[in-house]
């Protein structure tokens, strides 16, 4: 068991999180910086794109590159020719090698996250990575 924060660093290396800019993301980048400032991890942002050419990869880089100065971090890109974003992060997880996945989630549990399909609830039950989930 980790007992403070100078055990915990070094624990998480490579972080994944999926980024949906069709929401606001502030509070989660804000987080994600903190945390990899804190642990030293290398915070990977996935970016979902419905194709090669997407606008908001190139508005996610500079948001990205502002947020996260003197952060050593990463963006992919994957396009998903018409696939659930689940299932392109599931299976990000599972070709690369993670430590945690951080998801931000719209607050839905219970019943309701069912019910509106909680991409969060679906990764934390599917995959085998560590997830923390962020409302």
């Amino acid at each position: 068991m980790v007992n403070n924060a100078k055990e915990m660093k070094g624990l998480f290396r490579r972080v994944l999180i999926p980024i949906d800019t069709r929401h606001d993301i502030d509070y989660l980048l804000n987080v994600v910086a903190k945390l990899a400032e804190i642990h030293r991890f290398k915070p990977v942002f996935l970016f979902i794109a419905k194709t090669e050419r997407d606008p908001e990869i190139d508005r996610l880089r500079e948001l990205l590159s502002r947020k996260f100065v003197g952060i050593d971090y990463e963006l992919r890109v994957r396009v998903s020719n018409g696939r659930p974003e689940v299932v392109e992060i599931l299976s990000e997880l599972s070709e690369a090698e993670y430590d945690l996945v951080i998801l931000y989630t719209h607050g839905h549990y219970g019943i309701s996250a069912l019910i509106y399909e909680s991409k969060s609830l679906v990764i934390a039950l599917a995959s085998s990575t560590n997830v923390l989930i962020l409302r």
